[in-house]
């Protein structure tokens, strides 16, 4: 039989020189079997060269493969496509214009957001749709607020933005999705964003559905509750009180017939509430676990498993003095895995004779690279001669390989972090994106101001994944030096969701500096630090958001009543109601009053 390596380089020498029309055939047409090595050579082709005839297999009616495979092409081209595509949604062809949402949310860039909020409204029913579907996929926090006012259209606008805001996750959706619940046909949807964004403020509107909705939303709303409930837990929060909206009778009994309900996930929703009722909080066992595993049991042996017995012989021939290369030799007819589960055992005994010897074999330049490896894992274990394995693994910070590079530093710091220090932040400069990365998470490990400004500087690194790792890190570090350069990233296509996380997680000590930026800098940022400082929640920014709800921007003054939902306050009110009566502003006085209404109901419970 013909080896796959070699087929594939069979069919790239067929493939050589082929115009490109016909490698985009192939790779619409999988069936040809030559799909990934056409789309290979497509994407080694200059851009800017093959797009004529890329746009050409867009519009083609006539040839599905021939459009199916532009498409693909396009959007395996990324951000280097984006461009064209957002000129593509302003074609007279609105067919065109739709594709072009479709392959701007596959690519998922947020270098189209804008163009794609302007698309929500195109003239034609479907290209909206298919904007509306591309934002949530992107899932910018900016596209929110417009795809909250689809929530007003007809149907056809409506189905695609609830979508689109349960991909989002964004709780300040909650007081829109509240009243549509109730909703024959939205109900389903909007129980099901609700779940997923995981407020716990829904579970009141949820259990109401399970006596007065149909089956099919009662059912929805028992597993919405169920996903909320679990969420909660998972964040540490634990189970929040649920006893007073599950107490009445009609909803007990409807519980009941819900856990014997055929669908297993509604009966198993069903089952865990009645559970939870009565203080009982048993989460269904992962199936994917083994009893064994849960326990601690012992494995058996089977195909590919190391017998512990081929292991403690083997340490006993180097007890006995045969060399450890010799036993490796030997083991390796029976598999890489016999291999490492000898040097991990080593490891483990941790004695110096066992720390030198896999040193001296580490030194060695024809081991195999997943001997090289399980050294490197194993002398990270080797504790009692820490000092011993650092020394002798320094060297190998500097190895040509950077997966090398980057499980060294891994094992000089799990060794002893202090002396691992140097070759981290020296790390921190590697010219490869990997070890890099490795660097700023082992540093947010460590700790300390030193951490701090190498993660600052990272923050301009010419590799966007070192950027995201540095912007994460901070946010784990909890330094306030970090506030302002993560506040002047949060309107970056690339970075900026992460520094929203951030500096949600570096707590309330940031709010200070937050509660100035609110009143200050470009209007964006303005926007998502009054949304930042609305999901603290703390009621120590009710007065900066009240004096801000008076700005002359409406943008500033829908972003504080959005703010308002998350802060569990009353005196809001009274300024929701100004807003709602007084405002300018349609869509203000619109927010304000759904604002409200939602805080209105929470009141009254």
């Amino acid at each position: 039989m013909t080896k796959l390596s070699d087929r594939f380089r069979s069919n790239v020498a067929i493939l050589e020189g082929r115009p490109v029309i016909e490698l985009l055939l192939l790779v619409g047409d999988e069936s040809k079997g030559c799909k990934q090595e056409a789309l290979d050579m497509l994407l080694l082709r200059d851009f800017d060269t093959i797009y004529p005839t890329l746009e050409h297999g867009v519009r083609n009616n006539a040839l599905a493969d021939l459009r199916n495979g532009a498409m693909e092409v396009l959007v395996h081209f990324g951000r280097q496509s984006v461009p064209r595509l957002v000129e593509l949604l302003h074609d007279k062809d609105e067919e065109v214009r739709n594709f072009s949402t479709v392959m701007l949310g596959d690519i998922a860039s947020r270098d189209a957001v804008e163009p794609l909020i302007a698309a929500l409204n195109d003239p034609d029913a479907n290209v909206r749709h298919g904007a509306a579907e591309a934002l949530g996929r992107i899932g910018d926090r900016s596209a929110l607020l417009p795809l909250l006012k689809l929530l007003r259209e007809d149907f056809w606008q409506q189905y695609p933005a609830l979508a689109a805001i349960r991909e989002m996750r964004d709780n300040r959706a909650v007081p829109y999705l509240l009243p549509l619940v109730n909703d024959e046909m939205l109900g389903e949807p909007a129980i099901e964003a609700l779940a997923t964004i995981g407020d716990p403020r829904a579970v009141p509107s949820l259990v109401a559905l399970l006596t007065t909705a149909s089956s099919l939303r009662s059912a929805a709303a028992v597993r919405a509750i169920y996903s909320i409930c679990t969420g909660e837990a998972e964040r540490g929060a634990g189970a929040f009180t649920l006893h007073q909206s599950l107490e009445p009778v009609t909803v007990v009994e409807k519980l009941r017939q819900l856990a014997g309900a055929e669908d297993e996930a509604t009966a198993t929703a069903a089952r865990a509430l009645l559970d939870l009722r009565d203080g009982i909080h048993n989460p269904p066992a992962d199936s994917s676990i083994s009893a064994g595993a849960i326990v601690g049991g012992e494995q058996g042996v089977g195909p590919g498993i190391v017998n512990n017995v081929q292991v403690q012989a083997s340490l006993a021939d180097l007890d006995s003095g045969v060399p450890l290369e010799v036993v490796l030799n030997r083991a390796h007819s029976a598999g890489a895995s016999l291999e490492q589960a000898i040097i991990d055992a080593l490891g483990r005994k941790g004695t110096s004779d066992a720390v030198e010897a896999l040193l001296a074999l580490l030194e060695r330049f024809d081991n195999p690279r997943h001997v090289e490896f399980a050294i490197v894992h194993a002398l990270a274990a080797a504790t009692p001669c820490g000092h011993i394995a650092g020394n002798g693994l320094r060297p190998f910070a500097n190895h040509p390989d950077p997966d090398m590079r980057r499980l060294t530093l891994q094992a000089l710091t799990s060794l002893d972090p202090g002396e691992a220090l140097p070759a981290v932040f020296r790390a921190v400069n590697d010219p490869h994106w990997s070890v890099r990365i490795e660097a700023l998470k082992l540093l947010t490990g460590i700790g300390g101001d030193e951490a701090v400004d190498c993660l600052l500087a990272a923050l301009v690194d010419t590799d966007v994944l070192v950027r995201k790792n540095a912007v994460a890190g901070l946010g784990k570090l909890g330094s306030m030096k970090a506030v302002v350069p993560l506040v002047n990233l949060l309107c970056d296509k690339e970075v900026g969701r992460g520094a929203f996380d951030a500096l949600l997680a570096l707590g309330e000590t940031a709010l200070p500096e937050l509660h100035a930026y609110a009143g200050k800098g470009s209007l964006e940022v303005r926007e998502r630090v009054i949304d930042l400082v609305g999901r603290y929640g703390s009621k120590s920014s009710i007065p900066v958001l009240g004096e801000l709800a008076n700005d002359s921007h409406p943008a500033i003054r829908l972003a504080v009543i959005h703010a308002f939902w998350n802060c569990h306050d009353s005196s809001v009110l009274p300024v929701l109601s100004r807003l709602h009566d007084n405002d300018p502003d349609p869509d203000v006085r619109h927010a304000a009053m759904v604002v409200k209404s939602g805080l209105d109901r929470e009141t009254e419970r």
